[in-house]
């Protein structure tokens, strides 16, 4: 009974360390698929997180592209502005030199079209200064939200 027992002891143990090196197996399996998993969404976020990078960059060089636009658009129109006002500076004086050989009707005709003239600047400059009041409050207003 002894040498029968022996034997059912050890197809038991060859059974338990068999099964016991299969399970081994199934758990290597499943912690290698873990970590192929965790490394594949390592991967994922990683290429997000680049993805959402180059978005931003490119978000910031268009902003600095358009800004360079901007300030040589600006230039030119300043510049523009700076050749009109200079013009207009010469013909003043152009002016101021002949009304004072002028006839009197034509000097009160030009000083009623110049208080027109000027009235007209006057209510302009007013609503860009409206305009500019209202800008500087949004751009405050913007600051003063902003997370921080």
């Amino acid at each position: 009974m002894i040498p029968q027992l022996a034997i059912a002891l050890a197809i038991l143990l060859a059974g338990f360390g068999s099964g016991w090196t299969v399970q081994g197996w199934k758990m290597a399996t499943q912690l290698t698929q873990v970590k192929l998993e965790a490394q594949k969404e390592k991967a994922d976020g990683l290429q997000k997180a680049l993805d959402q990078t180059a978005t931003w960059k490119k978000e910031y060089d268009d902003a600095i592209k358009e800004a360079k636009s901007r300030v040589v658009r600006n230039g030119a129109l300043a510049a523009a502005a700076r050749a009109e006002s200079d013009r207009l500076r010469d013909q003043l004086a152009n002016t101021n030199a002949r009304l004072a050989t002028a006839p009197v009707d034509a000097v009160r005709r030009y000083a009623t079209t110049a208080s027109a003239v000027l009235d007209e600047c006057q209510r302009d400059y007013q609503g860009m200064a409206e305009k500019a009041d209202g800008h500087a409050a949004d751009t405050l207003k913007l600051q003063q939200a902003w997370p921080k």
